[in-house]
């Protein structure tokens, strides 16, 4: 219980600079951290969503409450924020190449390679991207499969790749060049 006084102090005072400082975002990050690191998910997972991480954010800073949601229980919370991940690379493949094209028809061949970095050393080397890829079938069959024989329709059809996050095995040289986009 001593142990746990110096968090609970530094929760309550990081609790109220987040509610004296509403667009302070590193004091809500550290908090979110400690209150993970508490085992209070529940209110983490309610400030990360007050947080509304969007675009780039959701692969830099996903790996806040990826980690602890499924293990307290938060899955449908956990298949959210994953989905929210994949929809992001999705998206950003794509923009960036749209990007791209744009930068080079208008002659800034600076901005063009930039655009083209960042999708080959970020997007396409993200650890979070093939968590997701990896746990969302995990959660779909959690959530949405009720008996057994749905479960086992579900997983045959995984195997043979009928089911939309029946995602590409990843060979062992595509896993060693993962990288995490922390923030």
């Amino acid at each position: 219980a001593w142990a746990l006084r110096p968090l609970a102090r530094a929760a309550y005072l990081l609790e109220r600079a987040s509610e004296n400082s509403p667009f302070n975002f590193s004091f809500r990050l550290v908090y979110m951290e400690l209150l993970r690191e508490l085992g209070a998910y529940e209110k983490a997972v309610l400030l990360c969503n007050k947080l509304e991480l969007r675009h780039v954010q959701l692969d830099s800073l996903s790996y806040l409450m990826l980690g602890g949601c499924s293990e307290a229980g938060f899955f449908n919370e956990a298949r959210v924020q994953l989905r929210s991940v994949v929809r992001f690379h999705t998206g950003a493949v794509i923009d960036a190449g749209e990007w791209t094209a744009r930068a080079f028809r208008h002659g800034n061949y600076l901005a063009a390679l930039d655009a083209a970095a960042f999708t080959r050393h970020r997007l396409a080397k993200s650890l979070q991207l093939a968590q997701a890829k990896a746990e969302i079938p995990f959660l779909e069959a959690l959530l949405q499969r009720h008996t057994l024989v749905d479960m086992q329709r579900y997983v045959q059809a995984y195997a043979v790749g009928v089911v939309p996050e029946a995602q590409p095995r990843m060979s062992l040289d595509e896993a060693a060049r993962l990288s995490e986009n922390m923030d």
